[in-house]
């Protein structure tokens, strides 16, 4: 076993590489995404469009950049398994039964579809479409009252993202 090929450029975690199984898997390129980062956007996302999966992907890993905001959450398993104010998780599908098929690939083969495209929708944590936003929930669900007084005060701004129509997503100002 050894560390990430790529270095730094991979993360901070330079043993979570080849999905997070370096004495099992190989990723000599490097290009693989994380395994809790596919299995998250396959559990929030999978299903809705390439466009939804890549800005849940890119909400995980703008989280990871901003240690203002969020300390302490510098991978893909800790963002997703973090815990808000009230104790609930704020990714709700971490964990779910979606979350744990995907992460040991027990699947039909349509959600073996649907996590193949999370996969690459996941691949590219440099596109951003989301402009920064950290936060994102369902948009069959209200708004939660906290982003909704957040935005109120000024604190927090709805983003757009062009071709997800699935979800909601919010920047930090």
């Amino acid at each position: 076993m050894e560390s990430d090929p790529i270095g730094l450029q991979g993360g901070l975690e330079t043993y979570s590489y080849a999905f997070s199984d370096p004495l099992g898997a190989d990723d000599s390129t490097g290009l693989l995404p994380d395994t809790c980062l596919l299995c998250i956007v396959y559990a929030e996302a999978g299903g809705t469009s390439d466009d939804c999966q890549q800005a849940v992907a890119a909400v995980v890993f703008n989280r990871m950049g901003d240690s203002r905001h969020f300390p302490g959450q510098n991978t893909p398993c800790l963002v997703a398994s973090h815990r808000d104010s009230r104790g609930g998780l704020e990714f709700n599908a971490y964990g779910g039964s979606r979350y744990r098929h995907c992460s040991t690939a027990c699947q039909t083969r349509k959600e073996r579809y649907a996590a193949d495209r999370a996969f690459f929708n996941s691949a590219d944590p440099f596109r951003d479409n989301t402009n920064n936003s950290t936060y994102f929930h369902d948009r069959r669900i209200p708004t939660p009252k906290w982003i909704s007084r957040a935005i109120k005060s000024g604190h927090m701004v709805e983003q757009r993202v062009p071709g997800c129509t699935s979800f909601r997503f919010y920047r930090i100002k």
